[in-house]
């Protein structure tokens, strides 16, 4: 994996006040423990700010007419106060409240990073901008302007088109013919969304359902779109002509919808693992599906632990990973292996990015070779003897993933959705490094700016233009996050 040289200590953040200016920073080099049960806490109402008396540092904030601002992907919370920015680590307490008057131990213009890389903070006192640099190339924004907000959906799962939408545990947001398409999972249907954010039926039909309440999956082809059935769709892409390519995985099988007719292209006989022709092909529940500008689909066949190739002339190939064996071996792609991958994206390059989830890596395939690309594969020193990869929440250069899911390019950008850390993060594919979007790890369904949107198990994303699409999975919802 490709590593980030990090500039001295001095000179980076020498750039940082020349490039950027901004507020004075103000840090405290004698911080007081701040504990939980005896282990450095995760929560921002526990963070204290020290002193007579003791208070919450979202009280301190609002005391004196300032901002709090978590950020949990830094360990890290600040508070801007009277042109000043006061940094807490979120399991010290980096500043004190005496006599009604905030203070710092030592006033300073940098702040050492103590995690990942040094960080330089900036503050727009007009826009309220936190400017988060890396380095002197890379600034990330948090503003009025990057904004997480409900596109479609009410909440709860159901099956309900129109402005009041209702989605069952929706997994992908794909996009073409001038709509939003997704796959409604548990409902078994693929569904439209206009720009204006009206929901409609797009193709399938629910027959049954079981006492729960979840429609039963079916496979039929048709010359109708809602006589189509399926069976946990879980992505979709678009392509040629509007031709729309569904990854079926329940019937497992990739299905193709053309103009009013919907048809199986290949596997939906069994489930196992074959190439060949489109016709006598297997698949073992795939679950995304990618298309390069040539034509050819991309499949990350899930439980196959397998990344397979369907050529626009019909040919279905195995191109990566060792069909029905899980593991982690990066190399030459027959010999490398994956873990349950369930996201798939191809740039204008050919390389073939994947969400390998089970491993909770981000990987790529390029000329014939299989690389790490972001992540770190970690084991429970208790339970190494099993074989399962445990998934974390960490930035920078040696991220940590949870159960990445759906992935997307943004440019020289891959957006993905950490699934089980509720969170949507970003990677620079030149330096790897990995940076929060929005999310905090914890689940919820909050809009608004990026440090206070909160996720439930999001599965899918796709990018138009500047604008994040997020299937979010366990909010029944599909929402938007504005890069811009």
């Amino acid at each position: 994996m490709r590593k980030i040289k990090v500039l001295g200590l001095i000179s980076f953040l020498m750039v940082c006040v020349l490039m950027f200016g901004g507020m004075p920073l103000v840090y405290a080099n004698q911080p007081t423990r701040l504990l939980v049960n005896g282990r450095p806490h995760h929560y921002p109402e526990l963070i204290l700010v020290g002193g007579n008396p003791l208070m919450p540092a979202r009280q301190v904030a609002n005391l004196f007419g300032g901002r709090f601002i978590w950020l949990p992907h830094y360990s890290q919370a600040l508070l801007v106060i009277n042109d000043n920015i006061y940094i807490m680590s979120v399991d010290s307490v980096l500043i004190t409240l005496n006599e009604g008057r905030l203070q710092a131990n030592a006033p300073a213009q940098i702040i050492n990073h103590q995690v990942f890389l040094p960080l330089c903070f900036v503050a727009d006192v007009e826009g309220w901008d936190i400017r988060i640099a890396e380095d002197t190339n890379t600034v990330h924004l948090a503003n009025n302007h990057t904004r997480a907000a409900t596109y479609a959906g009410m909440g709860i799962h159901g099956n309900a088109d129109g402005v009041n939408a209702q989605f069952n545990l929706p997994n992908g947001v794909f996009g073409g013919n001038g709509y939003i398409f997704v796959a409604d999972t548990f409902n078994n249907l693929i569904r439209k969304i206009c720009y204006d954010g009206v929901t409609d039926l797009y193709a399938g039909r629910i027959l049954a359902v079981d006492d729960r309440g979840f429609p039963h999956g079916f496979i039929r082809d048709g010359d109708r779109l809602e006589d189509a059935l399926f069976n946990r769709p879980m992505d979709g892409v678009v392509g040629e002509c509007g031709r729309i390519f569904v990854a079926d995985a329940g019937n497992h099988a990739i299905r193709v919808i053309d103009g009013d007719n919907v048809l199986t292209l290949t596997g939906g006989t069994a489930y196992g693992h074959a190439d060949g022709g489109v016709s006598e092909a297997l698949f073992n529940f795939p679950v995304a599906i990618a298309m390069d500008e040539g034509g050819n689909l991309f499949v990350a066949d899930t439980l196959n632990h397998a990344i397979r190739k369907i050529t626009a002339n019909g040919q279905v190939y195995t191109i990566a990973g060792v069909a029905g064996e899980y593991g982690f071996e990066d190399g030459d792609a027959e010999n490398a292996m994956f873990n349950t991958p369930m996201g798939i994206a191809v740039d204008e390059n050919g390389r073939i990015f994947v969400a390998d989830t089970g491993n909770h890596l981000i990987r790529v395939i390029d000329g014939g070779k299989v690389y790490t690309i972001a992540g770190t594969l970690t084991f429970d020193a208790d339970r190494e003897w099993d074989g399962v990869p445990m998934g974390g929440f960490a930035d920078g250069v040696q991220a940590m993933f949870n159960q990445p899911t759906g992935i997307a390019l943004w440019g020289d950008v891959l957006i993905v959705a950490d699934t089980a850390n509720h969170s949507i993060r970003n990677i620079n594919i030149q330096t790897g490094v990995v940076f929060t979007i929005a999310g905090n790890g914890y689940p919820g369904r909050d809009d608004g700016v990026p440090v206070d949107a909160t996720f439930h198990l999001p599965a899918g994303v796709f990018v138009v233009g500047d604008t994040i699409f997020v299937a979010d999975t366990g909010n029944n919802l599909i929402r938007t996050i504005t890069l811009r």
